[in-house]
């Protein structure tokens, strides 16, 4: 999304920020910390990527790690179309319930198991918004 220099500049004007996947790059989590610490909203593609067939991937555990560091709830949001995705098809945006961070039951300091099972929750509430189309 950051290669277009337009495009960059342009979701770089809403607070967007790049993030390298594979990396592991803490500062990623920092920000978005900062962001949501300073009363900001936040939306991530907890996949880590784009889908190009309407199918909802494994996911990553950064979003665990952000919801147990800033104790933000976590509204679910499905993406939904039909075949391969092109400016011209209809896309449907479903809203799920929001996660409290109560029901995430994580710790000040997750084990990567409780970061592995908040995930697979957040990709669950996902994957119900997808398929119940």
């Amino acid at each position: 999304l950051f290669k277009n220099p337009f495009f960059a500049a342009l979701i770089r004007m809403m607070g967007a920020f790049p993030v390298v996947r594979g990396s592991g790059d803490m500062k990623v989590i920092d920000t978005a910390v900062e962001k949501l610490e300073s009363g900001k909203n936040l939306v991530i593609f907890p996949e880590g990527t784009r889908s190009k067939d309407g199918k909802v991937g494994k996911g990553k555990t950064g979003v665990a790690m952000i919801a147990a560091m800033t104790g933000a709830d976590v509204i679910p949001v499905g993406i939904v179309f039909e075949g391969k995705l092109s400016f011209r098809k209809k896309v449907v945006v479903k809203y799920g319930k929001p996660v409290h961070s109560e029901q995430l039951a994580l710790s000040e300091k997750p084990s990567p198991k409780e970061l592995k099972a908040v995930k697979l929750k957040i990709m669950d509430s996902i994957t119900e918004l997808v398929e119940e189309n």
